[in-house]
């Protein structure tokens, strides 16, 4: 399993109330991909527009797919970055 922060913008001229709207399905879907352990965790940033993403796939393909299962994604553009937990080797090898 790959590890992949999943970066959401919210979309020009997303209304908040619609986003707030699912929020309960949102946090169902949240709960159900943790149970599988699909999903880590889950940060917000409103001054910038953005939801960050910690996500366990095997590909970015299905990175993604995990993503837009998340009612709230409709309303955001993803961007996917592979990533890591550095380790001493890892350091020492670059």
């Amino acid at each position: 399993m790959n590890k992949y922060i999943i970066v959401g913008t919210f979309k020009p001229n997303t209304k908040m109330r619609e986003v707030y709207a699912v929020y309960k399905e949102e946090l169902a879907q949240v709960t159900t991909l943790r149970s599988l352990g699909q999903l880590g965790t889950v940060h917000v940033s409103m001054a910038s527009d953005k939801v960050f993403l910690e996500i366990n796939a095997l590909d970015e393909k299905q990175a993604l797919e995990i993503a837009t299962s998340l009612p709230m994604s409709r309303w955001w553009n993803l961007d996917a970055y592979p990533t890591f937990e550095p380790t001493l080797s890892s350091a020492m090898s670059s």
